[in-house]
């Protein structure tokens, strides 16, 4: 598994979430997963790091606009983590604690699409 880690900006304040982005029709992509085996992938990333943090706002999208992704021979996911142009996010961003929960979601979101794909 392959994670991109980002912190999200909007010029509205308002704009909030996480954001999972998932290559999609790329040769490499396609390798390890049709459209919708890397949407399902996604949502099991975005459920379980909702879980872990209490965020009730995130989407799953999925877009051959990053390289990283697309070339990536392994399940990989942009993850943009939250809005550092939102007070409250951004606030959040910056506690150790957040952060550390953010990691369990990931780890657990990792385990989970491990488990579906019979990885485990």
């Amino acid at each position: 598994f392959f994670l991109r880690l980002h912190c999200d900006y909007r010029d509205n304040q308002a704009a909030q979430g996480i954001g999972i982005f998932c290559p999609v029709s790329s040769d490499y992509a396609k390798a390890i997963a049709d459209r919708d085996g890397w949407e399902a992938m996604g949502n099991l990333m975005l459920s379980a790091m909702r879980k872990a943090t209490g965020q009730t706002r995130g989407n799953v999208t999925l877009s051959n606009q990053y390289i990283g992704n697309n070339w990536a021979t392994m399940p990989n996911f942009l993850i943009e983590m939250g809005y550092m142009s939102n007070p409250i996010e951004d606030v959040l961003l910056s506690s150790v604690p957040y952060r550390r929960r953010l990691v369990e979601g990931m780890a657990e979101g990792i385990y989970e699409i491990a488990v579906s794909r019979g990885l485990l």
